[in-house]
């Protein structure tokens, strides 16, 4: 499609494409272009009269006896003889293109020959030039020559005797050295050989078609390969760039593919080559095959990774039995509402979650390979699946995957070099919407690449972050892990590492409901926002304050009550038109500092708090042990990758580490997507939410920008009323 679509700039051309060797398209195409013409003529006697006259608008057709870029194709008899048949009964040329089959490759001077045609014009190059000179030449029938031509039409680099010297010479060697004769028997015994290949590995090669030394080897499509990468790079049609490449890299042999008919790779050596070589190439596709038929994608691509190869002796390892079958289970839909969900990798070893097999990659290497490779191959759909409320409804998931992890698209964040992924994001949008989703969510870094989907809005879909719904069973976390280490809410503090961003802003404005003191944690360019989120958090203290009794308040509100500052609001002395803003500052005043809401940038700050949550944008660890807290401590751990380094868990055995935003869904035990390392029936709340949002039929975007503690209300309802709950929380990887 790419390459027909340029014909399609010519405004008033008419373009036809049929199917190689499709004899009865070919006539319908030249019959739907005859024309009739009627003009005035005197007879004998000088009466006028109509005469009719029919004709062909095709001023020529071009033919590729055997087609080269478009997938090396040999065209059968039947259609060869309508070209002919067409050409001399609408009186256009037939002019065929011998640039790649000719010059004795196909086992005669021209393939056309071999395959009983006769044109009117014959095109030659490339081979003509003997490899040293690029030349090309154009043989004319006789009558049909225009001896002006010549003449007439010159080109600064036509007829140059360097190039023509060289071109007489590669046809004095053609003849001398019988190539065709050569090329025609070494073709046969390669072609043999490559078929008996094919009749042992059939569902890796589809089919081997040539003639003489012009060979392709066309690969079957790989959708139910147990290996993700191989499935995902054959849904591409890139699997046959892989397989050049580990042929050059791994097997030392060179071979090309043909552009219009990306899964075919070309043979087409020297017709000089040795019948040892040929058994060589045939034993580097054998070991293709193998590597291909056993879900090996680690070895075929480990060459990308700088891995050196270990020769052909080296054995395939078998991958088949050891890869998750359920990640090449897709779930068609069945007339439930349609859903999707962007993601990517959380981080390196993220990928032998998704494909195992790339364990052959060592885990060192496993980061250049991905840098390699992320922008280049495109983002698809890798799961396809089903998922169920208490109640029965269901909607159709689809997973839309990048392989690419969170530090390097963070990398590409800080850079400001997004476009690639911009625009990636906007097709997968739109191409979810064509496939009839209503609702497309956004995982991970994707979220905050878009601006919490704001730059990728498209008319008919609606999206989301996921992020209410990660804080309403983030905050149901918290509270199960406070109660679990004996924590009181109301004496405790609150620590909230990256409180500027949407997630832990909102987290904040609801636990203040409960926490007495906070501490806010951010980046140095970030302490703008830090103080309009403890503005936030004031102004909601006040709020309350001004419509509950003294007894009701709890929280934020209750610790401040009772301060100068409350009184004098309560009183009218200050009457600010944002009491929130006024009371930070009046507060740091009458305390000497930031007594009840505290802002910093330091993580020790975190050693006086027993409650911690964390949502940065970090794609490494940010806490460790020697920041927290003496006490018992429980931390919800909203990043993914995690903010949280495993040395917590190994040193402070005291120190609860919550995975936040894991969702148990009500029925879907089967459903294990352990590339997240999720247990069964669990997802992430972002997903969840994007679920619930489908089943509930909600049209418009949610979550969008900044989220309401009104969302994290609304959705915490609808998870409730459709049986999604708190899902398995510990941090610790055992699943």
């Amino acid at each position: 499609e790419m390459y027909r679509g340029a014909f399609r700039q010519f405004g008033g051309m008419n373009v036809t494409w049929i199917k190689p060797g499709d004899a009865d398209s070919l006539r319908e195409s030249v019959a739907a272009e005859a024309a009739t013409t009627y003009a005035l003529a005197a007879d004998a006697e000088k009466r006028l009269q109509l005469v009719e006259r029919r004709w062909s608008r095709v001023v020529a057709m071009f033919v590729e006896p055997v087609q080269g870029e478009g997938g090396i194709h040999v065209m059968g008899a039947d259609f060869l003889a309508a070209a002919r048949a067409l050409a001399s009964e609408n009186q256009f040329p037939l002019v065929l293109d011998e640039v790649q089959s000719g010059m004795g490759r196909c086992g005669s001077f021209i393939a056309s020959h071999r395959l009983g045609l006769r044109g009117d014009y014959y095109g030659f190059a490339k081979s003509l030039g003997g490899g040293i000179s690029k030349v090309g030449a154009l043989l004319i029938e006789r009558e049909r020559y225009q001896p002006d031509f010549g003449v007439i039409h010159t080109s600064t680099f036509a007829e140059d005797d360097y190039s023509c010297l060289l071109a007489l010479k590669a046809l004095e060697i053609l003849e001398r050295d019988e190539l065709a004769a050569r090329c025609d028997e070494s073709g046969s015994y390669l072609l043999g050989r490559l078929r008996e290949l094919q009749g042992r590995y059939p569902t890796v090669i589809k089919e081997v078609r040539g003639m003489g030394l012009m060979v392709g080897v066309e690969l079957a499509e790989q959708s139910q390969s147990p290996s993700g990468l191989i499935r995902l790079a054959s849904s591409q049609q890139a699997l046959s760039h892989l397989a050049t490449g580990y042929l050059l890299n791994e097997e030392g042999v060179r071979v090309g593919l043909t552009l219009s008919l990306l899964n075919t790779i070309r043979l087409e050596p020297s017709a000089y080559v040795r019948r040892a070589d040929l058994d060589r190439v045939v034993g580097a596709f054998e070991r293709l095959c193998q590597v291909i038929e056993r879900a090996n994608a680690g070895r075929l691509v480990r060459y990308m990774a700088g891995v050196r190869s270990g020769g052909s002796a080296e054995p395939v390892a078998d991958w088949r039995g050891r890869l998750d079958a359920n990640l090449a289970a897709f779930e068609e839909p069945s007339g439930e509402p349609q859903v999707a969900f962007l993601s990517h990798l959380m981080e390196t070893s993220s990928l032998v979650l998704w494909d195992a097999s790339l364990a052959e990659i060592p885990a060192e290497r496993r980061d250049a390979f991905l840098r390699g490779i992320h922008r280049v191959v495109k983002p698809a759909v890798t799961r396809q699946f089903r998922i169920r409320s208490a109640a029965g409804a269901a909607v159709h998931m689809r997973v839309v995957s990048w392989i690419a992890t969170s530090s390097l698209i963070e990398e590409a964040l800080r850079a400001g070099d997004t476009e690639w992924l911009d625009e990636q994001i906007d097709e997968m949008v739109e191409e979810m919407r064509r496939e009839g989703c209503r609702t497309v969510g956004f995982g991970g870094y994707l979220s905050i690449v878009s601006q919490n989907c704001k730059r990728a809005a498209v008319p008919g879909v609606a999206l989301t972050t996921g992020n209410a719904f990660t804080v309403a069973i983030g905050l149901e976390a918290l509270r199960h892990g406070a109660r679990e280490r004996g924590i009181d809410l109301a004496a405790s503090r609150l620590g909230c590492v990256g409180a500027a961003g949407n997630i832990c802003s909102t987290y904040l404005r609801l636990m203040a409901e409960d926490v007495p003191r906070l501490l806010l944690i951010g980046r140095a360019q970030s302490r703008l926002r830090l103080v309009k989120a403890a503005a936030a958090l004031y102004q909601d203290a006040w709020e309350r304050i001004s419509r509950q009794r003294p007894e009701e308040l709890t929280g934020l509100a209750r610790a401040v009550f009772e301060t100068r500052s409350v009184r004098r609001l309560i009183e009218g002395d200050a009457r600010p038109s944002s009491p929130g803003e006024w009371l930070f500052d009046s507060l740091h005043e009458e305390f000497g500092g930031h007594h009840f809401v505290q802002l910093s940038e330091e993580m020790s700050a975190l050693s006086d708090c027993e409650i911690v949550v964390t949502a940065s944008n970090s794609a490494t660890p940010i806490i460790f042990p020697e920041h927290l807290s003496p006490r018992p401590t429980v931390i919800c751990d909203i990043s993914v990758p995690a903010d949280v380094s495993p040395s917590v868990a190994e040193q402070r055995p005291d120190v609860l580490v919550l995975r936040g935003g894991i969702v148990r869904l009500p029925d879907n035990d089967e459903l294990v997507l352990k590339e997240v390392m999720l247990p069964p029936g669990h997802v992430f709340a972002c997903l969840a939410e994007t679920a619930l949002l489908g089943m509930e039929g909600y049209p418009h975007n949610f979550s969008f920008g900044e989220i309401t503690k009104a969302e994290v209300e609304w959705i915490r309802e609808v998870a409730r009323r459709r049986g999604f709950g708190l899902g398995y929380v510990t941090a610790q990887k055992t699943f």
